[in-house]
């Protein structure tokens, strides 16, 4: 949480929030995981004094986390690529260093609770990542490894 402590000091966080609880089922430690990890991104790769909005909405029985940041964006050419394994994006430098498997792990737990998770650029600048579960009545958290 320390690193997140640092890389938020530039950046203004806006979260909103549905009036009822939005619940998925699933492992808690992997899901915070998630939203560490894409939180952690965001903030990076984002200009300093800008905007993290983060929102959670549920419809249809999916829940969606969006983290959306004002950064340089993803090239639609990186996209594809962005989730594979040490393969993320360096566009705009970004703030530190980072392994560059963030985002594959964030890929591998949506997966593993039946979920998506996508780029988009956001417009007037920056990325949008939605990550999207099914509702604790169709999901049953992380399915097994198959071997």
């Amino acid at each position: 949480m320390r690193r997140l402590a640092r890389l938020f000091r530039q950046v203004r966080l806006q979260v909103s929030t549905p009036d009822e609880p939005a619940v998925v089922e699933g492992d808690h430690s992997q899901l915070r995981q998630v939203v560490t990890n894409l939180l952690e991104n965001a903030a990076r790769y984002a200009p300093a004094a800008s905007t993290l909005a983060v929102s959670v909405h549920t419809t249809a029985g999916v829940t969606e986390l969006n983290v959306v940041d004002e950064g340089p964006g993803v090239a639609e050419g990186e996209r594809h690529n962005i989730f594979e394994p040490f393969r993320g994006t360096r566009a705009g430098g970004g703030h530190g260093t980072t392994s560059g498997i963030g985002l594959a792990i964030c890929r591998s737990i949506v997966e593993a609770h039946d979920g998506t998770i996508d780029v988009t650029r956001t417009p007037g600048g920056g990325a949008t990542f939605p990550a999207a579960e099914c509702d604790a009545a169709r999901s049953e958290g992380p399915r097994a490894s198959q071997p």
